[in-house]
């Protein structure tokens, strides 16, 4: 009989790419028998996965008290062997679940506590008190679950301590979801890209700056938030030079992906960023685009260390508009860059072996 395993997320999409397209996907894949327990999604079967839907309203009050709650019931009303978690607001339940003898995986896609203190709709003063009291209690889950999962280095360095059986298995983009590299012959010169969530934190305002004194267009593609951003950004000049292409399905990702000729990660360096590793930026690389992304020493490194883009301040707009009009003007340049960057993500920042890490997880577990 195929050990079961159940994928829990309360929050994400259904076709989430790191739960959905990655690990779900990964695991059937190696003859697991996968269900995925996701909030206000229709129950089907997608791809071979089973998915259970459960409704449940989606205000934060709700997403933190009822969705959770629900979701434990189901839990503990269907067996399986793993029940592997990706939403910090279902750690108690995690927990309860542990201590009934179930198989728990926590997957920690953020460092939620450092998360936390970027929150723009939550009272500076609050956020702090917040953080500490999420760590803690964070802290005190972490040690009853069979193994913990996180999608960078930094966060299972702060696991081990508390669970020696934590593992990071990057996000880095799927090889065979991105597909051969484009033809640069069909690529508009002076073309940018930004696909993603819009919001002040991760850029927005600077991509728009930028695109006044860039000559070229801007591809942005994703949901703003808060919604009210969006009337900020049609008002400013750079929107005159961009493209929106609303929210994106991963097969539309990867069409506008072949469009590009450069792609932005001008997220704010915060203290949640300044140790993760920015999925677009590895998806931008796998396609053959160069990036722009913002100086922080990791993405400073990396970018260096492949010699596929360049790194830039955000306090001085025109001096990145100057350097990115000089690599948009550098076809030898952009090119070069564009095969360094695909090199990079086929010899080391793929899925492959992040999947193997996963599996050989699961094999010590079942």
């Amino acid at each position: 009989m195929l050990a079961r395993i159940l994928h829990i997320t309360t929050i994400h999409p259904v076709q989430d790419t790191r739960i959905f397209k990655k690990e779900c996907l990964s695991l059937q894949k190696a003859g697991y028998a996968v269900s995925l327990l996701a909030g206000n999604a229709n129950s089907e079967v997608i791809d071979g996965i089973q998915v259970i839907g459960i409704p449940y309203a989606t205000s934060r009050l709700k997403r933190f008290t009822a969705g959770p709650k629900a979701f434990y019931r189901y839990c503990m009303e269907h067996e399986y062997d793993v029940y592997h978690f990706h939403d910090p607001e279902f750690l108690p339940y995690g927990k309860r679940l542990a201590a009934q003898g179930k198989c728990v995986i926590y997957d920690a896609h953020e460092d939620v506590p450092r998360q936390i203190l970027a929150k723009y709709y939550l009272p500076k003063w609050l956020r702090p008190i917040l953080s500490r009291r999420f760590e803690r209690m964070e802290n005190g889950c972490i040690p009853h679950f069979a193994a913990v999962v996180t999608a960078t280095e930094h966060i299972a360095n702060r696991f081990r301590p508390l669970n020696d059986r934590s593992i990071a298995i990057h996000n880095f983009p799927s090889l065979e979801e991105m597909g051969d590299l484009p033809d640069t012959m069909h690529k508009s010169e002076r073309t940018l890209c930004y696909i993603g969530s819009i919001t002040a934190i991760r850029g927005a305002r600077e991509m728009l700056r930028l695109m006044e004194h860039v000559d070229g267009e801007l591809l942005l593609g994703g949901p703003f938030s808060p919604s009210e951003l969006q009337m900020e950004l049609e008002q400013m000049p750079g929107w005159k030079k961009t493209r929106y292409l609303g929210v994106l399905s991963r097969q539309q990702v990867v069409e506008t992906l072949n469009e590009a000729r450069l792609g932005l990660v001008l997220l704010h360096p915060t203290i949640n960023y300044r140790d993760a590793f920015p999925v677009k930026m590895f998806e931008y690389m796998a396609k053959g685009i160069p990036v722009v992304v913002t100086d922080v020493p990791l993405w400073r490194s990396i970018v260096e260390d492949c010699g596929c883009g360049i790194a830039v301040g955000l306090d001085d707009m025109h001096q990145m508009a100057n350097r990115v009009n000089d690599l948009l003007a550098d076809a030898g340049k952009l090119n070069t860059m564009a095969a360094n960057g695909r090199k990079a993500v086929e010899t080391r920042y793929n899925w492959a072996p992040e999947e193997q890490k996963l599996l050989d997880l699961y094999a010590t577990l079942i």
